[in-house]
């Protein structure tokens, strides 16, 4: 019998749970608990915005983000009224802190895919209203 925790494991694309979430297409390959940091877990997937299409805002509380961008640009938008703003391209990686109010998106006439990670614990996002106020 397998035990998951001592195998090396694939995912196949065809096997990614997909879920629209914040106007942001996310396909899933792993949300599991990490136990050599306690109670914290790991989620891994793939990310994808059409050109123009942004995500609602929203926060991870207690999640660090980590990316890596595959095609197309993206733009994380976040601060007093949104007015701080990063760009990333095919080949970059970004990181969003845990607890920053933010929405990203897909600048340009390119689909934009990436690939995130995210670590911590609680719930891995939370819809807000809008940005941090000015």
């Amino acid at each position: 019998m397998s035990d998951p925790d001592k195998d090396v494991l694939v995912v196949p694309e065809s096997e990614l749970k997909q879920t629209l979430f914040n106007g942001v297409t996310r396909r899933e390959a792993f949300f599991e608990s990490y136990q050599p940091v306690g109670d914290d877990q790991v989620w891994v997937g793939h990310t994808h915005n059409a050109p123009g299409e942004f995500s609602l805002w929203h926060v991870h509380p207690n999640y660090v983000t980590y990316g890596y961008e595959i095609t197309g640009r993206l733009r994380v938008e976040w601060g007093p009224g949104g007015k701080k703003a990063i760009e990333a391209g095919a080949g970059e990686f970004v990181r969003v802190p845990a607890g920053i109010v933010h929405r990203e998106g897909s600048v340009g006439t390119e689909h934009r895919t990436g690939v995130g990670f995210r670590i911590g614990s609680g719930p891995y996002v939370v819809d807000v209203e809008g940005p941090d106020p000015e």
